[in-house]
């Protein structure tokens, strides 16, 4: 049973209810997993109406509405964020990717504690790589864009530990995907 119990089951109509609603991103893609990948999670038993297209559309709708240009930049903010969530809204589409990215260039700025924010966001240092962080990490947020925003972002007298340690994760990737370019011949 999934850690939030529905009484069951959950339909296809509560489910777009609880996605569109669900104060936290964690609740909403983790409902959303459970929907539309039943054989894995087993949380609905009719899935006469569920619509996969149509709970991607509210998932993306709500996440968008969530995190755009115009969303107020607190310290609080990616604190009912979920890493997940933002890599469902990337795969979405090329334009929902674009979306992503303006988001986090609105919340970085010309700060370089947010830059750090961001990194530890979306590379966070506790995790496990199937296949490097690189390709992980660069669907979320050009690594391009990182490495010009390290060069030109003014420096800040502190930092945190963690936040250090984000930069720090991402000069890494940074200067291996250079030289893995540099071993094929394309940089």
């Amino acid at each position: 049973m999934p850690p939030y119990s529905f009484g069951g089951t959950l339909s296809a109509s509560g489910a777009i209810w609880a996605i569109f609603i669900g104060t936290e991103d964690t609740f909403a893609i983790r409902v959303f997993a459970w929907v539309t990948e039943p054989e894995k999670y087993k949380v609905s038993v009719d899935f006469s109406r569920l619509n996969k297209g149509s709970l991607e559309n509210v998932f993306v709708r709500r996440t968008q509405a969530r995190y755009n240009e115009k969303t107020a930049i607190t310290d609080s903010l990616l604190s009912k964020a979920d890493r997940a969530a933002f890599a469902q809204w990337a795969a979405f589409s090329e334009h929902a990717r674009e979306d992503e990215v303006s988001f986090w260039s609105t919340f970085i700025g010309r700060d370089q504690k947010r830059l750090a924010q961001a990194v530890a966001f979306l590379f966070p240092g506790n995790a496990v790589w199937s296949q490097g962080p690189a390709p992980s990490v660069d669907k979320l947020f050009p690594l391009n864009e990182f490495q010009r925003l390290i060069d030109t972002i003014p420096q800040v007298d502190h930092l945190e530990e963690h936040e250090l340690s984000a930069l720090d994760r991402l000069l890494a990737i940074a200067g291996l995907e250079v030289l893995a370019l540099l071993s094929c011949g394309l940089a």
